[in-house]
């Protein structure tokens, strides 16, 4: 799997129901937590700097993938790279692509 570009662990804010969410899914899959890729925001209560490509990983490697890739780029922050909504606050257009292949025999 390769992760491909999205906002940075420095800039990807949510609210508590959204890590309280996180965690209650991984207690009912008895998967790791993912308590580490939340960090509190100490000027705001109840927001949480969060990790997308930690979150990603976690719940990849749950299903049993190892091969896992990329997860080093931030769209809001590289601006001269990414188109960001959040950075911006202007809509743009942006795809993705996934597919799934056959491995080599």
């Amino acid at each position: 799997v390769w992760l491909g570009p999205a906002i940075g662990p420095n800039r990807f804010e949510v609210g508590g129901e959204v890590r309280e969410q996180f965690i209650h899914t991984a207690k009912l899959k008895h998967a790791p937590s993912p308590l580490n890729a939340f960090q509190a925001i100490a000027s705001k209560p109840e927001k949480y700097l969060t990790n997308l490509y930690q979150l990603a990983t976690l719940q990849l490697k749950n299903c049993g993938i190892e091969a896992i890739f990329g997860g080093e780029f931030c769209t809001f922050d590289q601006r001269e790279l990414f188109f960001s909504h959040r950075r911006d606050g202007v809509s743009g257009r942006f795809a993705a692509l996934i597919w799934l292949t056959e491995p080599e025999k």
